[in-house]
């Protein structure tokens, strides 16, 4: 596992230029697939601004935590697509004591989106001319209608579909990251070999999954470093 940061308690790897520490070199010998996460690796995200937005909509602003709003089952199971938009509004309202319209509560899920940085989306246009590129995110409709618009409006494109080789979405597989089957899913559609198959995630619970399965990994603890982990590629 390689680690794009210096963290605590952990062996880790750092990729920057001019850095005082001895540059690791990421070995993409034998590599001939990268499977990119969205949030926190293409895509800019701050999930406490959803919490902050969701809570303007409550009737009682203090009753619920970050840790509360985030880890509530009505969420997963969005995320998991087994409940639909209109069952995650009615969720929503009674989790929050909301009154809420459908309209307010999608401005409010999206406020964690803030963008999508053009060195992502140019890392990823180079990339599927040296390798199979794919996506695997845990997210759900609202996001992926809200990023696509992004796409659309800012870069000229119209989804990561026109980006990579393939997309594959929690929402749409019915399971999420850190669940090992649905890595096994994607090589398996896909036909890949998991030793020559790279995963990129900020998320170490994903990063540890993969791992689990042989896959190669990068734990992208900085998402400008992610322009990097190719630059100083082997």
């Amino acid at each position: 596992m390689l680690l794009l940061a210096f963290e605590k308690g952990v062996q880790c790897y750092i990729f920057a230029p001019y850095s005082t520490r001895e540059k690791s070199v990421l070995d993409l010998r034998g590599i001939e697939n990268v499977i990119f996460d969205l949030g926190g690796v293409i895509v800019e995200v701050d999930y406490r601004l959803s919490l902050e937005e969701s809570l303007k909509l409550s009737h009682d602003r203090d009753a619920l935590t970050y840790e509360d709003f985030f880890t509530d089952s009505f969420l997963t199971e969005f995320e998991r697509g087994a409940i639909s938009e209109q069952e995650f509004f009615a969720s929503f309202r009674h989790h929050l004591q909301s009154q809420a319209s459908d309209q307010q509560i999608t401005n409010a899920w999206n406020a964690m989106i803030i963008g999508i940085p053009s060195y992502g989306i140019e890392l990823l246009r180079s990339l599927k001319n040296r390798f199979r590129t794919f996506v695997l995110s845990n997210t759900n409709s609202l996001h992926i209608s809200f990023v696509d618009s992004i796409l659309q409006n800012q870069h000229g494109v119209s989804s990561f579909s026109d980006l990579t080789e393939q997309v594959y979405y929690s929402h749409d597989m019915k399971m999420r990251k850190p669940e090992t089957q649905i890595y096994l899913e994607l090589l398996n559609r896909e036909g890949l070999e998991k030793t020559t198959t790279l995963f990129i995630d900020d998320n170490r619970d994903n990063i540890e999954a993969a791992e689990s399965l042989g896959i190669k990994t990068v734990h992208l603890t900085e998402m400008e470093n992610l322009k990097l982990v190719f630059e100083y590629a082997e």
